[in-house]
């Protein structure tokens, strides 16, 4: 759909302006939690180190936002459950999200996924990597 300035009116162009305007200021007001930003550059990395395609690169990234944001949640409620508890939960979503790793990636990539993530902050302690990133905002 072409829109010709010739047959718009003056307010029609205003307000199209105005919309235009405002759509394009929501998308850069977005900022990107820092559980997002944190699974973006484990994205790349591993992107990087494990040679994955774009579209298993778009649900790696995916599974990454999934799995932090859930650890943050779960980060944010550890003073209201049980140590136990906490683990068990921490598990189930480490769980869930190797097993769909598992279910994307080729053998020879959940190999070197699983080598990747050996000395990784972000999977060995997690709760401290979220920290350390929350620290750098404030």
């Amino acid at each position: 759909m072409i829109i010709s300035l010739k047959n718009m009116g003056k307010s029609t162009f205003i307000a199209f302006f105005l919309i235009f305007s405002l759509w394009c200021s929501t998308g850069f007001a977005q900022k990107a939690t820092p559980s997002e930003r944190m699974a973006d550059r484990l994205t790349l990395e591993m992107g990087a180190a494990l040679n994955l395609p774009e579209g298993t690169l778009i649900q790696v990234k995916k599974y990454n936002r999934e799995r932090l944001t859930k650890l943050m949640a779960l980060s944010t409620q550890a003073h209201q459950l049980r140590p136990r508890d906490l683990e068990l939960r921490v598990d189930e979503v480490e769980q869930h999200y190797n097993q769909r790793m598992f279910s994307l990636l080729n053998a020879q990539q959940y190999i070197q996924y699983k080598r990747f993530r050996e000395n990784r902050v972000e999977f060995t302690r997690p709760s401290q990597a979220l920290a350390s990133a929350m620290g750098r905002l404030n």
